[in-house]
């Protein structure tokens, strides 16, 4: 039979269904079911408190445009807005160094990106920076020494890998600091504003850690197709971290310091229960320091390295009650930490803790929107797989 008396014989089956299914319609219409749109997305989402610890920023998105918002000391309560210039949608933004300074851009819908800087409070329009824009750039990182950088990628011929260029703010000028021949992906520079490590991806799905110097590439170490590798970013002193499941006993994922230089390798946080993958890490102070990290369990487990921080968090527990808490940022000195909280029936709550009152306010809720009696509460159920997981 060929394909093509199949196609009609398939046609004019599908056409006497199509009459049957509109006679029986005409007599007896379906029942229909009316439903309701009861949550949206976030109403504030990638939160974060300046390094002065006055200002907390956000996101927003409106008809499909992110733009930015801002809360200021100690009116907690009263939403500012950023005027933007651009029509485009913002990404991600920074906090430059100076006071209550933010650094951000903006994608047109022609794919091009503009930046700008704007100092939140002041009253005055935001500033761009007059950089080449006709390129589609995208933010990987910020240096906020003196000059403030911003670490950009641009896709090279042919789209699968990016290289590395730099974005003086004072100037304006973009320069490239990496030529990515060797196909990494998940590069990322150091505080000097040097692309030092990145990830190569082999034929056989295999993936391999690599130091990156000037224009030589060195492998550190490989993990397989079925094993995970991400950078984590560096932290106090240039130290570098991964995230990683590598190893024939390891079934968890876990935080990783890499010495670039030796290839050395050590353990910095794995779930001691050995039950779930790292979720993240938390990091901050004037040196990025590392704090703790969180695992995804039944319920959040956090733990920490910083028993000034642990401290905090407890207090936060103490006051906000039972739900995941996750710490955001807070400010040099760890005196105002931003956190979230979510539990079964409540999405998503964000709050600052002042550590010199002992006090807790809540900015808002995630999703107003939805009512607590909307929400169930949850249990947790395990179940043994084929496999025997």
């Amino acid at each position: 039979m060929s394909y093509l008396f199949r196609f009609k014989n398939a046609a004019v089956a599908l056409g006497c269904f199509a009459y049957f299914l509109g006679e029986a319609s005409a007599v007896s219409p379906p029942p229909r079911f009316e439903t309701q749109l009861f949550f949206k997305g976030h109403q504030y989402f990638s939160e974060s408190l300046s390094p002065d610890g006055e200002v907390v920023a956000f996101l927003s998105t409106e008809q499909n445009r992110n733009r930015i918002g801002y809360c200021l000391s100690p009116d907690w309560q009263t939403v500012r807005w950023v005027e933007c210039p651009s029509a485009g949608s913002v990404g991600v933004f920074f906090w430059t160094g100076r006071p209550r300074e933010i650094f951000f851009t903006a994608r047109e819908q022609d794919g091009k990106t503009r930046f700008f800087t704007d100092r939140l409070g002041d009253g005055e329009p935001c500033r761009e920076i007059a950089a080449d824009s006709s390129q589609h750039y995208v933010l990987q990182g910020f240096i906020a020494e003196a000059p403030p950088r911003a670490i950009l990628g641009l896709w090279r011929e042919g789209g699968k890998y990016q290289d590395g260029y730099d974005l003086n703010l004072e100037t304006g000028t973009i320069r490239k600091i990496f030529e990515n021949s060797h196909g990494l992906v998940d590069w990322t520079a150091d505080a000097q504003g040097q692309v030092r490590a990145g990830i190569q991806y082999l034929e056989d799905g295999a993936a391999e850690l690599c130091s990156v110097s000037g224009d030589s590439v060195k492998p550190i170490f490989r993990v397989n197709s079925n094993e995970m590798l991400f950078t984590a970013g560096w932290g106090k002193d240039g130290a570098f971290y991964v995230i990683t499941n590598r190893g024939e006993n390891n079934n968890v994922a876990r935080l990783e310091f890499v010495d670039l230089d030796t290839g050395k390798t050590e353990t910095v946080f794995c779930d001691p229960l050995d039950r779930v993958d790292i979720g993240g890490v938390i990091s901050g102070g004037p040196n990025q320091e590392l704090l703790g990290a969180y695992f995804t369990d039944e319920k959040m487990r956090t733990y920490f390295s910083d028993t000034g921080l642990e401290s905090v968090f407890r207090e936060i527990q103490d006051k906000v009650g039972d739900g995941d808490i996750m710490i955001r940022s807070m400010d040099r000195g760890k005196q105002r930490v931003l956190f979230s909280l979510s539990k079964d029936t409540e999405p998503g709550i964000s709050g600052l803790y002042d550590a010199a009152s002992k006090t807790v306010e809540i900015l808002w809720r995630a999703r107003p929107d939805i009512s607590s009696d909307q929400m169930a509460s949850m249990e947790p159920i395990c179940y043994r797989a084929r496999d025997g997981v």
